[in-house]
């Protein structure tokens, strides 16, 4: 889910996934929550989930959509990219680089997600 909050000047998008029993592991759920705002004039993004990673995103606006690509450090990068396709359709995609090589991006999920309300 995307929502407004703190008056327009946040929006959140909430999301959860469960996972069948497969190849030996268990089923697991995932839930995650990520906050956008603007910080001295620059979209950025928070993300946190219920597996204790923490990602801190800059947002660039491409074409029907936008990429959020995790500030550097010392571990892997990530990028998530979200594209409208239609009214009610957005594909996304979310890549990561491996340490030592910021701009090797491989995909790692990719998903199409609909507007329900």
């Amino acid at each position: 889910t995307f929502r407004f909050e703190l008056q327009g000047q946040t929006l959140v998008r909430r999301s959860h996934a469960d996972y069948p029993t497969a190849n030996g592991r268990p089923a697991s759920h995932h839930e995650d929550l990520m906050t956008l705002f603007v910080e001295r004039g620059q979209l950025k993004a928070l993300f946190l989930d219920n597996e204790a990673h923490v990602i801190r995103y800059e947002v660039a606006s491409a074409p029907a959509g936008a990429i959020f690509t995790s500030e550097p450090g010392p571990g892997p990068r990530f990028r998530l990219t979200y594209l409208r396709k239609s009214e009610t359709l957005v594909t996304l995609r979310f890549e990561i680089a491996p340490p030592g090589k910021p701009e090797a991006f491989s995909t790692y999920l990719e998903a199409v997600t609909r507007k329900v309300k």
